[in-house]
């Protein structure tokens, strides 16, 4: 019985996320996303996972530390606001990793690497890879993927 409510329970705040978080749009930046050996999802990764060191709070970080990054929108998608070592009080935020610095910028994971959808869906996702847009859905910290849109050419 005990396994059960842990099971909903992990079922129950994945959805929760996806019901009643807040929604930004991220562009996604290419990468080959089909890898026959794993199945039907398309790999991730963003442009704003390249983040600008004077929007850090800090300077001092580890590989792994993790982070609790604020965004803002900008036109049709949302950029990286601040970026803090504690949740910020009042404001939505997504939980990253710090993986390393690159010259004015620091390079972080926003751990939503993977999208799952059908086999046709996918080959076709990677060979939009340069113009999508990826809607996710954070509340709390934690986030999901909730949606891909493929931009018009």
């Amino acid at each position: 019985m005990l396994q059960v409510l842990f099971l909903l329970f992990i079922l129950f705040t994945h959805y929760q996320v996806e019901w009643t978080g807040e929604e930004i749009t991220l562009q996604s930046a290419p990468i080959d996303p089909y890898d026959p050996f794993r199945g039907a999802y398309v790999t991730l990764a963003y442009e704003e996972e390249r983040v600008a060191k004077q929007v850090f709070q800090e300077e001092d970080y580890s590989y792994g530390d993790l982070l609790y990054i604020t965004f803002k929108q900008d036109g049709n998608v949302h950029r990286v606001d601040q970026v803090f070592r504690t949740p910020p009080k009042g404001r939505n935020y997504l939980t990253a990793k710090y993986l390393y610095a690159e010259g004015s910028h620091n390079r972080v994971d926003f751990m939503l690497g993977r999208y799952y959808t059908n086999e046709r869906n996918a080959l076709e996702l990677e060979q939009q890879a340069h113009r999508l847009h990826v809607h996710i859905k954070m509340k709390d910290g934690r986030a999901v993927v909730s949606g891909i849109t493929v931009l018009d050419k």
